[in-house]
């Protein structure tokens, strides 16, 4: 599993290095991190050049600090198509339809 570095942290920002041989992550693409709370999931957002990525974390960045060393995932980040949003899309879309006078 790649490795990088956390070489910046801004808020919700993160840069991360990783080593030369290594081929960055693509973006969209997540990185997982253990901070003090827990797992931390970030969002590939920018390659910055050949070996630095700037990413958006997902949960509060509260207590993780330069030098932690996040692995990047295998797959890029989905939104689970769940039943109950289904419901909820179906719900609001018939009472637009409704509406509607055609």
């Amino acid at each position: 599993m790649n490795k990088g570095k956390i070489i910046q942290i801004i808020g919700p920002v993160v840069d991360v290095e990783f080593p030369e041989d290594t081929k960055l992550p693509a973006i969209y693409n997540a990185l997982e991190v253990k901070g003090p709370a827990g797992k931390v999931v970030l969002e590939v957002v920018k390659h910055l050049d050949q070996t630095k990525v700037k990413a958006i974390s997902l949960q509060s960045t509260d207590g993780l600090q330069r030098a932690l060393k996040p692995k990047i995932r295998a797959n890029k980040l989905r939104f689970q198509w769940d039943l109950k949003f289904w419901g909820i899309f179906l719900m609001l879309w018939a009472k637009v339809w409704k509406k509607i006078k055609i």
